[in-house]
């Protein structure tokens, strides 16, 4: 069986050459074109692939003064798994042209293809709670109805709120040893469902108390015993750093798992909100996560006719009072420590707010949300 599939090969081409400037062929073991931006090629026979593969040929350089069945100018390379040659892929142009370019499409098709035959790899020797929960995180092409099918198929068991865990190893740990002891310790399914996730991490399906009530206002605790426990088992020593875990959103159905990893993926890539944490919850950082998703046009449209109130680097300071004023709970006292300046000077830059804006966020909370939100615009702008 070819490795080089013409499915993988238009998948790739769909998926990371289609809008670029180029014409893209790939071509199998056997010279075929499996694969093209130019679909009216697919299945015609490439001379210099063939030549390549066959050790007939030295080098891919086309230019306007060769003529080769089947080839147009343009750079061939090597598609290569495992330090074998098992295609060709073709970059059509002038070859000064799109030299740089046909070697960075090169790399990328070899990343993508070692990924998937990994994926593929995995998926195989996966049992049939993991396959539902790689089904239902990442398959490209999910819906609900397959999703309730292989939860009924493969009889998985869930309690009625859920989340998902992304567990982030350091460079001093093994991640089959943490593997091996999660399923060592996870006979009873209520631990959750765990597979081997994308650069390293281990994502795990996390069972809640099946009573709703408790499975939402003491997840937490539920989260820090899963994890105590885990530690103790680990039969290595760990530094503070050396295990991070990011727990995504609550859900209670199917088609919402998805979105409690996603939650937990954004977490996880946002230093902001995980910085010199063992254990990150999505939850605690939802005005974070709002305001990442809310685009600055948005806050223009909203805010940009405050930006004559405040010039140069009273705007900073202002912006500096008002996130150190949040973070204290608008208590001014703390606010001044924070910021490592006189409790007056806090009061002064407060009442300016105050004046200008005519607000009092002491007194109400929306004039809180106006200044909280403002100075996020006057950061980001």
């Amino acid at each position: 069986m070819s490795i080089l599939t013409p499915e993988f090969a238009q998948q790739f081409i769909q998926k990371t050459v289609k809008n670029l400037p180029y014409n893209v062929n790939i071509m199998n073991h056997e010279g075929i074109i499996i694969a093209s931006k130019d679909s009216s090629r697919i299945g015609d026979f490439h001379e210099v692939a063939h030549g390549l593969l066959s050790g007939k040929l030295d080098s891919g350089i086309v230019t306007q003064k060769d003529h080769y069945i089947g080839t147009k100018p343009g750079i061939n390379m090597f598609i290569d798994y495992k330090e074998k040659h098992i295609g060709v892929i073709c970059v059509t142009g002038d070859p000064e042209n799109v030299q740089s370019f046909a070697g960075f499409v090169k790399a990328s098709m070899e990343t993508m293809l070692a990924y998937e035959i990994k994926m593929a790899q995995n998926q195989r020797a996966m049992g049939s709670a993991e396959k539902f929960l790689h089904y239902v995180l990442f398959e490209e092409d999910y819906n609900f109805e397959e999703a309730t099918r292989l939860y009924d198929r493969y009889d998985i068991e869930c309690t009625k709120v859920i989340t998902i865990i992304i567990i982030r190893c350091s460079m001093r740990v093994d991640r089959d040893i943490v593997l091996r002891t999660l399923a060592a310790g996870n006979e009873d399914y209520r631990k959750g469902i765990f597979i081997k996730g994308r650069n390293d991490d281990i994502i795990i399906l996390k069972n809640l108390d099946d009573d709703v009530n408790r499975g939402i206002s003491e997840y937490k605790d539920q989260i820090f015993k899963y994890i105590w426990d885990l530690e103790e088992t680990l039969p290595i020593d760990l530094g503070e750093n050396d295990l991070k875990y990011y727990v995504g959103s609550l859900q209670t159905q199917i088609d919402k798992f998805r979105t409690a990893y996603h939650h937990a993926q954004q977490i996880s890539l946002n230093p902001r909100m995980g910085l010199n944490r063992k254990v990150t919850f999505f939850l605690d950082h939802i005005q974070d996560y709002i305001r990442n998703s809310v685009t600055l046009k948005l806050y223009n449209d909203i805010f940009s006719s405050f930006h004559a109130l405040f010039q140069g680097d009273e705007k900073a300071v202002m912006v500096e009072t008002i996130k150190a004023l949040h973070a204290n709970n608008y208590n001014l006292v703390n606010t001044s420590k924070d910021l490592h300046v006189h409790r007056n000077t806090i009061t002064f830059r407060l009442n300016k707010l105050k004046s200008t804006l005519n607000i009092d966020p002491l007194v109400i909370g929306s004039d809180r949300e106006l200044l909280n939100e403002l100075a996020h615009y006057l950061d980001k702008y």
